[in-house]
């Protein structure tokens, strides 16, 4: 293939992604993800507050450190401190995602359902979707974040560096496998 080839057919992509912008409702599950997201990192800053310092002082403390309760620390490690909310995030993020693979799939049969039978769609299939959330939380994410933590007390840099690597490639290719299969 040449490369004028190539451009005809990047363009095409372009030109269809902005034809599905004129349809919003396209993007309610993500925006939905989108406050979800911002709504856990909301709880990360604001962990010492009322309701949420009942928790999540203790899993700031569990994955942060003592240090990570007070001030400037606390900002510094932040993006460290993130992965604590993967589990909700890929669980209902696998849900979210479900929909919208409804949704672009219609979009592209020419076939645009209703919102209700949408939500009914994902109601039948949300303990499918459930599952393969857990999964992939588990497999893809979890997973490779403790093989990560262990390499911490490997000795040897080498092995160290191939115990990181082989975790990350382990949850690339557990979440490779995962995310397709909702079609399924």
């Amino acid at each position: 293939m040449n490369l004028k080839g190539v451009a005809v057919k990047y363009g095409r992509c372009w030109k269809e992604s902005a034809a599905m912008l004129g349809h919003p409702r396209l993007l309610v599950p993500f925006s939905m993800l989108a406050l979800l997201q911002a709504g856990m990192l909301l709880c990360l800053v604001f962990f010492m507050k009322a309701p949420l310092s009942f928790f999540m002082v203790d899993m700031v403390r569990l994955v942060g450190g003592e240090a990570a309760l007070h001030y400037p620390v606390h900002y510094l490690r932040l993006p460290f401190m993130y992965h604590i909310m993967v589990l909700p995030a890929a669980v209902f993020g696998f849900v979210l995602y479900g929909w919208a693979v409804f949704m672009i799939a219609d979009y592209f049969d020419g076939t645009l359902l209703s919102a209700r039978q949408y939500v009914g769609a994902i109601v039948w299939n949300a303990p499918s979707f459930l599952i393969i959330g857990m999964l992939f939380a588990s497999l893809g994410v979890s997973a490779p974040y403790l093989l990560s933590l262990l390499a911490q007390h490997i000795d040897d840099s080498t092995l160290r560096f191939a115990v990181r690597m082989g975790a990350w490639f382990a949850g690339f290719g557990a979440q490779a496998a995962l995310v397709y299969s909702i079609l399924f």
